[in-house]
């Protein structure tokens, strides 16, 4: 489900990779990019934060998005990335 979401957005290219986490009942989307973090990466990620919200949680009232600028090229480990794009 999460990979389709993303498969249906628009991804930046300065977007290095994204990672969904869940802690309990909270959704956490982590998105790594070079550059500044430009409207329209915001934009799918709040679309695509609401999509997967709306589909897992009962309740929600906020996105939680966070967002890291890289300065390097290797991305941290996660377990759950829906996108990965390699240098």
């Amino acid at each position: 489900m999460l990979k389709k979401v993303f498969s249906s957005e628009i991804i930046s290219p300065s977007v290095r990779g994204i990672a969904v986490e869940w802690e309990k009942t909270e959704i956490v989307l982590y998105i790594y990019h070079k550059d500044k973090l430009d409207a329209d990466t915001q934009s799918m990620a709040f679309m695509a934060y609401t999509r997967i919200a709306a589909y897992y949680l009962k309740d929600y009232f906020h996105e939680n998005n966070r967002d890291f600028q890289l300065d390097v090229e290797e991305l941290p480990n996660h377990g759950d990335w829906v996108f990965l794009k390699k240098p």
